[in-house]
């Protein structure tokens, strides 16, 4: 059985704000099922940055003339990374 190949890509973001592409994290998972009675399983990947802050965990907004509040970003929780969590069940197929 040829495995199906399933490719999970995150932008980052380049710091020459010139170039309009987008450097790219890849990792690339072959799905064929286990030759056991597995049903489910998992994996993590790690380290991406967020890219709702670009990796810096928060925003920093003036609220008053020369005064400024950091607002923690939500999608990270502060940490400016990311992580993806893939859960792959089996079923029986009936189609």
């Amino acid at each position: 059985m040829k495995p199906k190949v399933v490719t999970l890509t995150a932008g980052r973001f380049l710091t020459n704000r010139r170039d309009k592409n987008m450097s790219t994290q890849k990792h690339i998972i072959e799905v064929t099922p286990p030759k056991y009675e597995q049903v489910r399983e998992t994996m993590e990947f790690r380290n991406y940055t967020c890219p709702v802050c670009n990796g810096r965990g928060g925003f920093t907004e003036e609220v008053s003339h020369d005064h400024y509040q950091t607002k923690t970003c939500d999608y990270c929780d502060g940490t400016g990374k990311v992580k993806a969590e893939v859960e792959i069940r089996w079923r029986a197929d009936y189609e």
